[in-house]
C-alpha cells in the first residue's frame, strides 16, 4: 500500500545516507547460535537460536512494548516422522499430510532445553541490560507441563484473538525437508536413487529439499543449491552418455 511504499522509501533514503538504524542496515538477524541439546543423536547440534530486532510475528502490543525483539527455537533433528501420501487417483486433489509434530518425546525435551538456555541468555549480561520483560511465552511459565502447552498449541497471550483454543500450526518453521528422500532403490523409504532420478519412474528426476535424508543442522539453502547444481550435472552426463554417480 501506498503507506508501507512510502515507509519503505524513506529507510532507503536513510540507507543510502550511511544512517544505520535505517531498517535496510540489518539483514533481519541479528544474531544466531548452534546449540547441542542433551538429547541430539551423535556430535551434530540440533538447536538453533536466531535473534530477530523485531516482532516476528507482528502481533498486536500495548505501547509500552515499542522495542520487541524475537528469540526464534528451532530443532533441526527431530526424531518425530509424520506422513505424505496420496489421497486418492486424481493428481489436482492435495496430499494427506500428517506432521506428527513432537510426537517423540526427545523432541520435546530439546525445545524446553532450548527455551531455558534462550532465558539464560537473555538474563546475562549485556542483554540483561537490555531485556525488560519476556512476552512470550511469559516468564510465568516455569514448569515442563506449561512450556509445552505453550509450544504445543500456541502462547495463551493470542488464544483470545479468535484463534482455536490448540492451536498447532506454528510447530513447523521453515525449510521443511525429506519427503522424497534420497537413497538406495531397494531402501523402502527411499523416493529417488543417487542420481534424483525418482525409482520406479522413467524421465523424472525430484531435484529440492524433499530429497535429503535428514536436514542439515541449519538453514537449507546452500545445500538446495548444492542440489540443484548436482541435478544439472547429472542431466548434462545422461545425454553425453555417461552414467557414473
Amino acid at each position: 500500500d501506498h503507506q508501507a511504499s512510502s515507509y519503505c522509501r524513506d529507510q532507503l533514503i536513510r540507507y543510502a545516507a550511511g544512517d544505520i538504524s535505517s531498517v535496510f542496515a540489518s539483514p533481519g538477524i541479528s544474531a544466531g547460535a548452534f546449540l547441542r541439546s542433551p538429547y541430539a543423536l551423535g556430535g551434530e547440534p540440533d538447536v538453533q537460536l536466531t535473534l530477530h530486532p523485531w516482532d516476528k510475528y507482528g502481533r498486536t502490543w500495548t505501547t509500552a512494548y515499542e522495542g520487541i525483539a524475537s528469540m526464534e527455537i528451532a530443532n533441526n533433528h527431530p526424531r518425530s516422522r509424520g506422513r505424505v501420501a496420496l489421497r486418492s487417483a486424481r493428481f489436482a486433489d492435495p496430499p494427506i499430510f500428517e506432521g506428527a509434530y513432537l510426537s517423540d518425546m526427545n523432541d520435546s525435551n530439546a525445545l524446553l532445553w532450548a527455551i531455558r538456555k534462550m532465558r539464560e541468555a537473555a538474563s546475562t549480561p549485556p542483554l540483561s541490560d537490555l531485556v525488560r520483560s519476556e512476552l512470550v511465552p511469559g516468564p510465568h511459565l516455569a514448569s515442563d507441563a506449561e512450556l509445552l502447552d505453550a509450544i504445543q498449541c500456541g502462547p495463551k497471550q493470542f488464544r483470545s484473538l479468535g484463534r482455536p483454543a490448540c492451536d498447532r500450526s506454528e510447530l513447523a518453521v521453515n525449510h521443511l525437508a525429506g519427503t522424497c528422500r534420497l537413497g538406495d532403490p531397494d531402501d523402502p523409504h527411499a523416493v529417488v536413487d543417487l542420481r534424483l532420478r525418482v525409482i520406479g519412474v522413467r524421465r523424472l528426476r525430484v531435484a529440492d529439499a524433499s530429497v535429503m535424508p535428514r536436514p542439515p543442522s541449519g538453514n537449507t539453502h546452500a545445500t538446495c543449491v548444492m542440489i540443484g547444481e548436482r541435478a544439472a550435472q547429472f542431466m548434462i552426463d545422461d545425454a553425453r552418455g555417461k552414467t557414473e554417480v
